[in-house]
C-alpha cells in the first residue's frame, strides 16, 4: 500500500485582527496526513523589505508557534510554515507548505481634545486629551509652544502612560500656543522622521 505525504489545510492566527507593533501572535498550521504519520513543521517569517525568509524554528512536532511582533515587522509581515513526514522529503526539504501575509498596525492618534475650548484667560487650568487607535501598552508625549517657551518646542510629561496633560496658564503664556501629541507603541521605537498618525498639533490662544 502507497503512502502519501502529508499536505496543509490552511494556515492562520489564532488571534483576530488587527495586529499591533509589540503583540504575541500564535501562528497555526492545519495540515492532514491520510496514513496517520507523525507531521513535522517548521515555520518562517518574511518582514517588511526583506528578500529572504527567517527561520522561527527547526522541525518540530507542534503545529504551532508564537512570535512577537516589532518595528521591523510594520506594515505586513509574511509567514510560511512547511510540513513532512519523515518519510518522504528529506530533513532539508518539505512534503507541503503555505503562507499567509497579515497587515501590522501601529499606536496613532485619532483626536486631541481640550476641555475647554480656545481662547481662555491666564490663570485657567486646561486639560488636553488623547484618544489612540489602541488603548493598551502605548505612551503619550505632550509638547507646549509658545511665547513662554520662547515659540521653541518644550517637552511638559516626557512618554507616560495617561493620555491626558493638565496646563495651567499663566500671563506669559498670552498668545498664540501650540499644543503637540505623539503616541508609540514603545518609546525605543519613535522616529522624529516618521511622524505620519502618530502626531498631532493643536492651535490654543490664551488672552
Amino acid at each position: 500500500m502507497s503512502n502519501s505525504p502529508p499536505t496543509i489545510i490552511s494556515l492562520s492566527f489564532e488571534e483576530a485582527s488587527p495586529y499591533f507593533i509589540d503583540q504575541r501572535v500564535h501562528i497555526i498550521a492545519d495540515a492532514a496526513d491520510v496514513n496517520g504519520d507523525q507531521i513535522l513543521y517548521k515555520f518562517f517569517i518574511k518582514r517588511t523589505g526583506a528578500a529572504l525568509w527567517e527561520t522561527l524554528c527547526d522541525w518540530q512536532k507542534e503545529n504551532w508557534i508564537s512570535y512577537k511582533l516589532d518595528k521591523l515587522d510594520y506594515p505586513s509581515l509574511q509567514v510560511k510554515c512547511q510540513v513532512r513526514d519523515d518519510l518522504h522529503a528529506p530533513e532539508n526539504s518539505f512534503d507541503a507548505e503555505a503562507t499567509a501575509t497579515i497587515t501590522i498596525s501601529r499606536a496613532s492618534l485619532i483626536s486631541v481634545t481640550p476641555s475647554i475650548a480656545s481662547p481662555v484667560p491666564n490663570e485657567t487650568t486646561v486639560s488636553f486629551v488623547a484618544v489612540a487607535n489602541k488603548t493598551a501598552n502605548i505612551r503619550y508625549r505632550f509638547w507646549l509652544k509658545g511665547p513662554a517657551t520662547a515659540n521653541q518646542w518644550q517637552d511638559k510629561t516626557g512618554w507616560q502612560r495617561a493620555n491626558s496633560w493638565a496646563w495651567r496658564t499663566l500671563y506669559c503664556d498670552t498668545g498664540l500656543n501650540q499644543v503637540k501629541v505623539q503616541v508609540v507603541d514603545d518609546p525605543q521605537l519613535w522616529d522624529d522622521a516618521d511622524t505620519e498618525g502618530r502626531e498631532l498639533i493643536l492651535d490654543y490662544t490664551i488672552t
